[in-house]
């Protein structure tokens, strides 16, 4: 109640009518707000808790793993004969059949009458073909040997680690993301095991994840000498190349790909003055666009390089760029005949190379390629040299693209294992998983032999993390959420530094071996191990690594899909195939009428969650091609940026791309 002052006849307010005030002030405005603004800060705490619980748990797997590595010349090796399981020849001793959406996988079924069986008792082991040369799918490289024996006790920590977390990912109404260790040689193992849909074709070295955990994010330049000299087997075991290294890169990669011959004006994106996001949908593009390429005209370095050291400028001033280290890639057959003397070219691109570096403030690392038994190596291997972190490799043949593109990421994964890059986890751009449904991420973190110095490089570990997780963390839908992770993918930058000695010891294990060293400054002790090697005084290794091998020559139909709620598959499923049995037939009625209705929900669904389309800029050469791709239905990756790039820009989404 008022009460009237008694000096000037005002009324007073009361202590309790001043504090209804102040409440009601102070809350009332609140209610027209819209709930992100009010529940921001919930939403960030909630997803930095998950994101501190992911990388937590992947640390703590990357270090289970190298302490295992320390035992695999004792104990790993005892036990290991027909104590493992592959991932198509072996049957699983425990499977079940959950279904569910989480668990499904349509290749079988509607996921609540068929659907595929895991097996939460033990992990399968995946190897790409190339190493799996052996009797029954076994390796024979003694090395592979002892990754797949000492990571076989993987298993007893993945079964108490899935059960330890199930209540923390109860909570997001989630299943407990699988985890993996993917080796440096290509052996992947997995948790929990199920059936793969393509045997021998998967090989983690290949893969963003593994390649972000190794390197970290980075600036990358790709300059392809498309000259005249360069045609035929060259030119097209070039473009093979550079199709494998845009594979390799992530979302929080930088990419700008500069062909050149009299001059580098043949761009291969309408907007060429910027570096572009990798990803997928734009890898996607600049590979259809890279076997287009054809050779003819002079050789021009020097334009090359300029057009290169321009576009990473441009792309630097509006901090487009990845605040992190940047590698120059440029592949050629060898031979200059344009564009002034050797020894100007060189001091101009060493000088650029020394700019890109004072200007990031990070390392710049220039990899050199001698593609098709080139004439003449003397610029490519001499400007290695001449750079602060250079390598230069031979690619002589399709054979050995790989081996000699190793140099581009797997220099940086030596670099990053000093301490100062201790606790170092990547993510990557969210892609479709293999059950065609779910979309997520990768947290990846990589794994060293820390008993040597340098550290020895063993692989990388992985965690998938469902963006269903992020978006209940962050009460928000799937655009913030994937705009949330796609800025974790660059939050992060190791730093690079190697000694001398570690370069040289680099540089010579690769396809040019020694003829690529620079120095000889370094004697054989100063001489370090790059890859890891057989055990010392072992030759009695198992042949015969796999358990249960009854499945050798079945489909995946046959081996992994089954009836929901049993523990073996079922030739009643996948539920479009047919029977003359009417038992079949009912099966296949209710998997129709179940795979309808879940269509049209997802359709109806969709068209409610889908934000009108956004103007996309595509890739194309400088004059308009009506046959070149343009990208549709635009919600789940990353767009190239429109001219001039924003500052700190907003990323468009667009449809998920599997990897």
């Amino acid at each position: 109640r008022r009460i009237p002052h008694k000096k000037t006849g005002k009324k007073k307010i009361s202590s309790t009518t001043m504090f209804k005030k102040i409440i009601l002030r102070s809350f009332i405005p609140l209610l027209f707000l819209p709930a992100s603004s009010i529940f921001v800060n919930a939403g960030e705490e909630a997803f930095l808790e998950l994101v501190k619980k992911v990388e937590a748990d992947v640390l703590e797997l990357a270090a289970v793993v190298t302490d295992l590595y320390k035992d695999r010349c004792t104990t790993a090796l005892k036990g290991c004969s027909k104590n493992n399981f592959h991932e198509c020849v072996s049957s699983f001793p425990d499977q079940t059949c959950p279904g569910g959406e989480q668990l499904g996988d349509k290749k079988c079924g509607d996921d609540v009458t068929c659907s595929r069986l895991w097996d939460y008792s033990i992990s399968a082991v995946r190897l790409p073909e190339k190493i799996a040369n052996g009797l029954n799918e076994n390796p024979t490289d003694p090395e592979v040997i002892e990754t797949i024996c000492f990571s076989r006790k993987l298993d007893e920590w993945f079964k108490n680690k899935h059960e330890q977390e199930k209540p923390f990912w109860d909570q997001y109404a989630l299943e407990t993301p699988p985890m993996y260790f993917g080796a440096h040689n290509g052996a992947f193992r997995i948790y929990p095991a199920y059936r793969s849909y393509d045997c021998g074709g998967y090989d983690p070295s290949k893969r963003p994840w593994f390649i972000g955990g190794s390197s970290g994010n980075k600036n990358l330049l790709l300059i392809l000498d498309v000259s005249g000299s360069m045609n035929g087997e060259k030119i097209e075991t070039m473009k093979l190349a550079a199709e494998r290294i845009v594979e390799t890169l992530n979302v929080g990669d930088r990419i700008a790909i500069i062909p050149f011959s009299d001059d580098a004006n043949q761009i291969i994106a309408d907007e060429g003055d910027y570096m572009y996001v990798a990803s997928e949908l734009n890898k996607n593009i600049l590979i259809k666009e890279l076997k287009k390429l054809s050779a003819g005209g002079a050789t021009n370095f020097r334009d090359g390089f300029a057009r290169a050291f321009e576009i990473f400028d441009n792309t630097h001033k509006q901090e487009f760029h990845v605040d992190c280290n940047s590698a120059v890639l440029f592949l050629t057959d060898g031979k200059m005949t344009i564009g002034g003397t050797k020894e100007d070219v060189m001091s101009f691109i060493v000088d650029g190379i020394e700019d890109m570096e004072r200007k990031t403030g990070h390392t710049v690392s220039l990899f050199t390629y001698s593609i098709g038994g080139a004439e003449t190596v003397e610029i490519p291997y001499e400007l290695s040299c001449s750079a602060n972190t250079g390598v230069w490799s031979k690619i002589e043949d399709e054979f050995q693209i790989l081996e000699s593109l190793t140099s581009y990421y797997t220099l940086f994964s030596l670099g990053l294992g000093t301490d100062k890059n201790q606790n170092f986890t990547a993510w990557v751009e969210p892609y479709l998983y293999a059950d065609g449904v779910s979309v997520g991420t990768t947290v990846s973190a990589p794994v060293y032999d820390t008993s040597k110095t340098p550290h020895l490089f063993l692989g990388v570990v992985g965690l998938d993390l469902r963006l269903a997780a992020i978006d209940i963390a962050l009460g928000e839908g799937s655009k913030a959420t994937l705009d949330r992770v796609i800025r974790r993918s660059t939050a992060k930058c190791p730093t690079l530094e190697n000694t001398l000695c570690e370069l040289e010891s680099f540089r010579r294990r690769g396809s040019a071996g020694a003829e690529a060293m620079c120095t000889n400054n370094c004697s054989a002790g100063d001489f370090v191990d790059i890859e890891p090697e057989k055990c010392p005084s072992i030759d009695d290794y198992p042949t015969d690594l796999w358990d249960n091998i009854d499945e050798e020559g079945m489909s995946y139909e046959e081996t992994a899909c089954c009836i929901v709620g049993t523990k073996s598959a079922s030739e009643l499923c996948p539920v479009s195939k047919t029977s003359s049995s009417s038992k079949t037939g009912i099966w296949i009625g209710i998997g129709i009428g179940a795979t309808v209705i879940a269509i049209g929900g997802l359709y109806i669904l969709k068209k409610k969650r889908d934000p009108p389309p956004a103007p996309t800029t595509t890739f194309s050469s400088k004059a308009k091609d009506e046959t070149k791709e343009t990208p549709k239905n635009d919600y789940y990756s990353v767009q190239v940026p429109v001219i001039p790039p924003p500052k700190n820009p907003d990323f468009q989404v667009s449809a998920p791309m599997e990897m």
